[in-house]
């Protein structure tokens, strides 16, 4: 927070400039003499929320609105802290720039269940069985959910709600435990929209951290594209696949005359 604190001021409009002009592709560095053109990039960059129920994932896409749409307090995503009790049930896709030029979309998705995670956890740290812990760590190392090397970005809300100690303490115990760099692994961001306050104008280290994190996701998700198949790709694919498939055929052949032979040997005796 304290990184933040000093280029807040100044950074945040040239950040902002740069996730505006920002198109797909645009952060791809050239390893391995392959060019740019040869790399299947997709047209724009999918960022992925995931989280507890009521964790604050549209709320932050509402303040993405805010500071990075410039859209004011308007609520483009419903929270489930509203009269309503609603709470996002499938995948929504957010253009958080309001732009049609946008080279990146945000995806809000349903919350996992609160209730069942929090009473499997208590039982588990009363029992003295940490396994379900170990768990989450696993999970989030897994390489399935990581982009190249880097772990998924970690975003820290409802800070606000914990005095400062408490907080500066919460992240470092976090991000210790996951194995991740505080520094930039972490972001602690608070949704300020929700209390009817521009993020910008009340706290510019909260709007800098979220745009940082955005940028930081673009970032990671370039280093990952892969290069457009050839025809010599597409040859090995089909020439695996049928020799996969002989392979498949001759071995269900196989243990049906097995199973047959041996079927015909009881017979005889």
């Amino acid at each position: 927070m304290e990184r933040l604190a000093l280029i807040a001021g100044e950074g945040l409009d040239d950040l902002r400039h740069k996730l505006l002009c920002y198109r797909a592709g645009d952060f791809w560095l050239p390893i391995g003499g392959i060019k740019k053109e040869e790399m299947d990039i997709p047209p724009a960059v999918t960022i992925l929320l995931t989280g507890l129920t009521a964790s604050g994932k549209s709320s932050l896409i509402n303040l993405m609105y805010s500071v990075l749409g410039r859209s004011g307090l308007i609520p483009f995503a419903q929270t489930s802290g509203e009269p309503s009790n609603h709470t996002t049930m499938y995948l929504e896709e957010h253009n958080v720039l309001r732009s049609p030029r946008s080279g990146f979309c945000v995806y809000d998705t349903r919350g996992l269940d609160q209730n069942h995670m929090v009473e499997g956890l208590g039982e588990a740290l009363q029992c003295g069985d940490l396994m379900s812990i170990e768990a989450l760590r696993a999970i989030f190392h897994f390489s399935a959910v990581k982009s190249s090397n880097e772990s998924p970005i970690l975003i820290l809300t409802h800070g606000d709600t914990l005095n400062a100690e408490e907080r500066i303490n919460s992240r470092l115990k976090i991000c210790e435990y996951l194995g991740i760099p505080e520094t930039s692994g972490a972001y602690d961001i608070p949704c300020l929209t929700e209390q009817g306050i521009l993020a910008e104008q009340s706290d510019p280290v909260t709007a800098f951290a979220l745009t940082e994190a955005v940028f930081r996701a673009l970032l990671q998700s370039d280093r990952t594209h892969l290069p457009k198949w050839n025809f010599k790709d597409w040859l090995i694919w089909f020439l695996s696949w049928t020799m996969c498939c002989l392979a498949s055929f001759f071995a269900v052949l196989a243990d049906f005359f097995s199973r047959f032979g041996h079927h015909d040997k009881k017979l005889k005796m």
